[in-house]
């Protein structure tokens, strides 16, 4: 039975070459597709870290001075995560564009209040 098949590899040598190809193709392919999903499973993870921590922070905020806003701590947190430096921030608050929008996880004050 393996004779016969080694028989017909020989006999067609580039049905054999086709199929070396496709599998090298499709090796690359999954091994393509195995890095772009690493890749951004790695940033979903670290986004998520860096919610839970402006979470967090917020939270703290609201805990640590019982009567400042919710829009004041995440102006705080959102100024003190900001990938830019403290010339960047101070010149974005003397315009008026801040960057609280990128603090996202949105807790009420209400829920400060019940706790």
């Amino acid at each position: 039975m393996l004779s016969t098949l080694i028989e017909k590899i020989e006999d067609a040598p580039r049905e054999s070459l086709f199929l070396a190809v496709v599998l090298v193709v499709i090796g690359g392919l999954l091994s393509a597709m195995y890095m772009v999903c690493d890749a951004q499973t790695r940033q979903a993870h670290q986004r998520q870290a860096l919610l839970e921590t402006q979470r967090l922070a917020v939270l703290d905020c609201l805990s640590s001075d019982p009567h400042t806003s919710y829009a004041a701590c995440r102006l705080e947190v959102a100024q003190r995560f900001a990938p830019q430096g403290e010339d960047a921030m101070s010149a974005e608050a003397s315009t008026g564009q801040t960057s609280a929008h990128q603090v996202t996880m949105l807790v009420p004050v209400a829920y400060y209040a019940l706790r």
